[in-house]
């Protein structure tokens, strides 16, 4: 199902973005990525630290897709 659809049957709702908070999600996935990389914690947290990075990553994906030009934000 499309996000289209999730805001047809009111299940979602757009909000407005901006080029700052865009910035501000993709540097917490650079945190996110470095912090994967950190070997003096275990496998476990440094698994979470990428998994999480993964998942933020998708948000201004979409919203790039959607509404802004991404070559204007990095």
């Amino acid at each position: 199902m499309s996000l289209e659809k999730w805001v047809e049957y009111g299940w979602l709702r757009r909000e407005p973005t901006s080029t700052g908070e865009i910035k501000d999600l993709l540097g917490i996935v650079d945190r996110s990525l470095a912090d994967s990389k950190v070997e003096a914690v275990s496998t476990d947290l440094r698994f979470i630290a990428a998994f999480n990075a993964a998942g933020t990553s998708l948000i201004p994906t979409k919203i790039a897709a959607d509404k802004t030009d991404m070559a204007a934000i990095v």
